[in-house]
């Protein structure tokens, strides 16, 4: 595939990136209906990190075709973080692989592939990423690339963070949940535990104010209790005299 990396750059959840066409592919087809331009709709913008791969391309035949620069913030539209270099995220090469025994060399085939180290599910909400990814499939299938390819979503897609949901991890959806595009997206189950945990990972304060919060409620409960036994008759468990009643009902309230 020629994709492997050293490393990564940015802050992962902090820092997005955004595609550039790279000097020599603006007729590529592949980038058919891509805008440069940050503003544009057709951007290729992505949520997820610059991967280092840019050491590994020496010697190769992979030619890149976009390359990524690690943004300020998120915002499609915080600027470049000038303080990192840009790195390829989408490519092409052609090579011929080892020959299968069950063929000779002269029938081995030259194969053309495309890698892209960008693909988060939070990138694929942009246009941009899924007209390069369609645009591709055009290009490997030998089939003519439509100017502006229709990449619109026929359902509502909302992704969650990096990670794999809960569901999917217990095996409680297949591929073939999801072969009718048209159809409703099966609801995944939360893992109240796992948002849970990092909740706390992210933001560690919460812990602490939850704990405070909980000892708050203890002594409150705890004085409201003592309040009412020191008015209680102890023979019928009810509230001595009207007085009392109004003091533990205002105390309560307070």
């Amino acid at each position: 595939m020629g994709e492997t990396y050293s490393g990564q750059i940015g802050d992962n959840g902090g820092q997005g990136q955004h595609g550039v066409i790279a000097e020599g592919q603006e007729n590529n087809p592949i980038v058919n209906g891509i805008d440069n331009d940050p503003t544009s709709p057709d951007s290729l913008h992505g949520d997820s990190n610059l991967y280092l791969v840019s050491e590994f391309f020496a010697g190769t035949e992979s030619t890149t075709i976009i390359t990524g620069h690690l943004l300020n913030s998120l915002d499609e539209l915080a600027g470049d973080d000038d303080t990192v270099a840009t790195e390829p995220v989408a490519w092409t090469r052609t090579f011929v692989g080892p020959t299968p025994t069950s063929l000779t060399p002269q029938e081995s085939k030259e194969t053309h592939v495309f890698t892209t180290t960008m693909g988060a599910a939070n990138d694929d909400q942009f246009v941009g990423m899924r007209r390069l990814l369609v645009n591709a499939v055009y290009v490997l299938l030998e089939m003519d690339v439509p100017d502006k390819a229709d990449v619109g979503l026929t359902f509502e897609y909302n992704p969650s963070d990096s990670g794999i949901g809960a569901s999917f991890v217990q095996g409680k959806f297949t591929p073939d949940d999801f072969a009718d595009p048209t159809a409703p997206i099966p609801p995944q189950e939360k893992d109240a535990e796992a948002e849970f945990t990092a909740l706390i990972e992210r933001d560690p304060w919460i812990l602490v104010l939850m704990l405070v919060a909980t000892i708050g409620l203890a002594v409150i409960i705890g004085y409201a209790c003592r309040r009412y036994r020191k008015y209680m008759d102890p023979e019928t468990g009810m509230l001595e005299d009207t007085e009392a009643d109004i003091k533990y009902a205002e105390m309560v309230a307070f």
